[in-house]
């Protein structure tokens, strides 16, 4: 799997947005489009990019614009593991 991290400019012209691609080595099957919640980051759903790469899907993330933190609950991350090893 390959990961690519880039900033693209919001449609207001303010800020710059982080954006994920994550790629898988083999043959691509398909594209996933993450969209996290609010008071949540993009960063949270890496395992889950890992599981679906891993199963031929292209995953694209964008950081939501004002919801970036580099907070992470445990709550949060725990759930999202939970969930990624019951993916695939």
């Amino acid at each position: 799997m390959k990961m690519h991290m880039n900033f693209m400019r919001s449609s207001g012209g303010k800020r710059d947005v982080a954006y994920y691609v994550y790629v898988p080595d083999g043959e691509v099957r398909g594209i996933v489009q993450i969209s996290h919640g609010m008071c949540d980051y993009v960063e949270n759903y890496a395992l889950l990019a890992e599981r679906l790469t891993a199963a031929g899907l292209v995953v694209w993330a964008m950081t939501i614009s004002g919801t970036a933190t580099r907070r992470r609950t445990r709550a949060t991350s725990a759930i999202l593991q939970a969930a990624a090893m019951k993916c695939c």
